[in-house]
């Protein structure tokens, strides 16, 4: 089975555990180009939705050579004694072409005769104009999103790597999109917005499918993540004693479970946060086809060994055994 068709397989089955360890968030799709992908994620207009202002945020943090034109357009911080000298610098240092723009802008927000004022000086200005308030326009979102679009076409906002034809997004190269939520959010967005809708977006192990980088490593088995058990069926943490009867279970159990199988490995992993609790561990896989074909073979069996349980303890209680 090819790797596209199996991840929109199990995408499909929206409950089923998939085969290998959710680490890091990736972007697969059945048809559209990987290239035409990689695009939309260049693109800061596909970022736009009812939360385009966090995603101008992050914008900003990715790219600090926009800030300088924002405090241009909007003025520096602080108050009246802070932007009323930085108006009057900015004005009596600008080109007459800049004085024109200014005032021009001035006037769509207020209406004020503008002529000749590109031959003024600052303090000849009317007083209504010279006004921190009016001189610069109020600083918003919606403002800022022009000339950001002005100053760069391309998002900084995600960084990703190619693997097999996914594109994988690495927590640690991520870090302004604050969490996984967020960051799922995000990708939905830009897919929605560029018109791609054979995607999947899901997570996938840090290792899953990785193409060897020399000949040595093709020789060398694909290390598969293990299976680890940390619940009984009934839902309750599993304890060692409980761990270690279902571990000599699936030992005595794992060739028919799958008879190819002699590499597979169980093992009862004492909890650091409690040593009365356990993890029991399946390891020795060759293929996350097979680990997931165990998986569920494994689990099918505890639900039979629970289901037993339950039903001597019903004929316990009932008298009917002992």
């Amino acid at each position: 089975m090819k790797l596209m068709d199996f991840l929109f397989e199990n995408e499909e089955e929206d409950n089923r555990k998939r085969s290998y360890t959710p680490q890091e968030y990736f972007i697969a799709t059945k048809e559209t180009p990987i290239e035409q992908v990689k695009d939309a994620l260049d693109d800061l207009n596909n970022y736009k939705d009812a939360g385009y202002g966090q995603y101008i945020t992050y914008q900003r943090q990715a790219d600090p050579s926009i800030n300088p034109a924002i405090q241009k357009a909007f003025g520096p911080g602080g108050g009246p004694n802070m932007k009323t000298p930085a108006n009057r610098k900015e004005w009596n240092s600008a080109s007459t072409e800049w004085r024109l723009k200014k005032a021009k802008d001035i006037q769509l927000r207020t209406g004020l005769d503008i002529t000749g004022w590109e031959d003024l000086s600052f303090d000849q200005l009317p007083k209504e104009a010279t006004d921190w308030k009016v001189f610069y326009p109020q600083s918003s979102i919606e403002a800022m999103v022009p000339i950001i679009l002005d100053i760069t076409q391309k998002s900084n906002i995600l960084n990703w790597v190619e693997e097999n034809g996914l594109i994988v997004f690495p927590r640690k190269d991520n870090k302004i999109v604050p969490n996984d939520e967020t960051l799922e959010k995000v990708l939905r967005t830009v897919m929605k917005n560029a018109g791609i809708k054979d995607f999947i977006i899901s997570k996938q192990d840090a290792n899953f499918e990785k193409k060897p980088k020399d000949k040595a490593k093709e020789k060398e088995t694909p290390s598969i993540s293990s299976y680890n058990i940390l619940k009984s069926p009934d839902g309750s943490i599993l304890t060692i004693e409980d761990a270690e009867d279902l571990k000599d279970d699936l030992e005595s159990k794992i060739l028919d479970l799958n008879p190819k199988t002699s590499d597979l490995k169980v093992k009862v992993i004492p909890s650091k946060q409690d040593p009365n609790n356990a993890i029991l561990q399946i390891s020795g896989f060759k293929s996350n086809k097979e680990r997931g074909t165990i998986q569920q073979k494994v689990q099918d069996y505890m639900n039979r060994l629970y289901e037993r349980k339950l039903k001597k303890s019903f004929q316990v209680r009932a008298g009917i055994i002992k």
